[in-house]
């Protein structure tokens, strides 16, 4: 399977800030490297010119003696130049870091320099890149003790709908010790379930599995629409043997859809050399399930697709992988994009989209 590491992750994408998490988040992309023989492309944004507008607006409180424009203009040239050279040299300092780590890991280190607005120059520059998969940290610099989820993070990774995403929350251990995938038989789950396999292969990481159906959704629906229909629009409807209808095919037909779904999973898995070590499928809610869950096995990653099966083109997030990225669920996440077709019995088809990353949601 040292080939299918090689191509997940041949060209890694690490935006760093100095932060433990951002740290945290160069150690893992430089193991992924190693074990894949691939380079990181380590990258930092920072805002010179965010720095020269607020200057300018500040300029009206300065004392008297700074007002004519010539001494304007002067100070504002050696702010800029201070405020420009600063900065760039904190960034080459946040890259120095990456490569220290890597070098004696002989991993090759790509430096981008970037100014600009962060997550936007970030994304702009992954689209020109194209790297195999975006690493980053959960919380960064201005992170407090009740934030969950950094701006820069959330922003970036909402609009990589077509680019894989590895999100770091914890600040120890290897994500790929304890993996779980949630399977809801999408193209997207089964290419998140494609990574977990080549990295349970390479690692030795122990894989489960999990999938959730709601045998209450249609009882809930039925109560309502029983409120709201008169006699005549339920003889119309049929009310009641649809409501039966629901109640003894369709609720007990999700159930055998998504345990096939965890056996196709399974199969898939066993075809790549994977044991799968636990399989369960949960009644209820998706994102509820799936929280619930996690912190009762309590995995080192969760890998789920971006978008689950019922989803559109424009959607940007599935409910699973918005309540995976939004709380702290004690364990790094990864967000796939990749589609990959399983035929039940190991076989895949990988999807190859031309284009690489979607625009901002709505």
């Amino acid at each position: 399977m040292s080939g299918a590491l090689e191509h997940l992750f041949a060209r890694i994408y690490l935006p760093v800030d100095g932060s433990l998490h951002s740290g945290r988040a160069a150690s893992l992309a430089v193991a992924l490297a190693k074990m894949a023989r691939g380079r990181v492309v380590a990258s930092h944004a920072y805002a010179a010119r965010l720095h020269d507008r607020r200057f300018r607006q500040m300029e009206g409180g300065l004392p008297e003696r700074y007002h004519s424009e010539e001494v304007l203009q002067h100070q504002r040239d050696v702010h800029d130049d201070l405020i420009t050279r600063g900065l760039r040299l904190i960034s080459d300092s946040y890259l120095d870091q990456v490569e220290v780590l890597a070098r004696p890991q002989a991993v090759p280190v790509e430096r981008r320099n970037l100014e600009g607005r962060n997550w936007r120059v970030l994304l702009d520059d992954v689209v020109e890149l194209q790297p195999d998969v975006v690493l980053l940290g959960a919380l960064g610099l201005g992170a407090t003790d009740r934030s969950t989820l950094g701006s820069v993070c959330g922003r970036l990774v909402r609009r990589l709908s077509l680019c894989d995403t590895l999100v770091v929350r914890r600040l120890d251990g290897a994500p790929w010790d304890h993996m779980l995938v949630a399977i809801d038989g999408s193209e997207q789950s089964f290419g998140a379930l494609d990574v977990a396999c080549a990295l349970a292969s390479a690692t030795g990481g122990r894989l489960d599995l999990v999938s959730s159906f709601d045998p209450q959704f249609h009882q809930v629906a039925f109560g309502a629409i029983s409120g709201v229909l008169s006699e005549e629009a339920a003889e119309v409807f049929r009310f009641e043997q649809q409501q039966q209808l629901h109640g003894e095919i369709i609720d007990d037909g999700l159930a055998r859809i998504y345990r096939g779904h965890l056996e196709d999973a399974a199969r898939y898995a066993a075809a790549r050399g994977v044991e799968v070590t636990r399989s369960d499928l949960l009644p209820g809610k998706a994102p509820d399930c799936l929280e619930r869950y996690v912190s009762e096995v309590r995995p080192s990653l969760l890998l789920l697709g971006r978008t689950g099966v019922h989803s559109d083109d424009d959607l940007d997030l599935g409910s699973c992988a918005e309540r995976a990225l939004q709380r702290d669920l004690g364990c790094d996440v990864w967000l796939g994009a990749r589609r990959v077709r399983s035929g039940g019995g190991g076989d895949s088809d990988v999807h190859v989209h031309d284009q690489v990353l979607g625009g901002e949601p709505g």
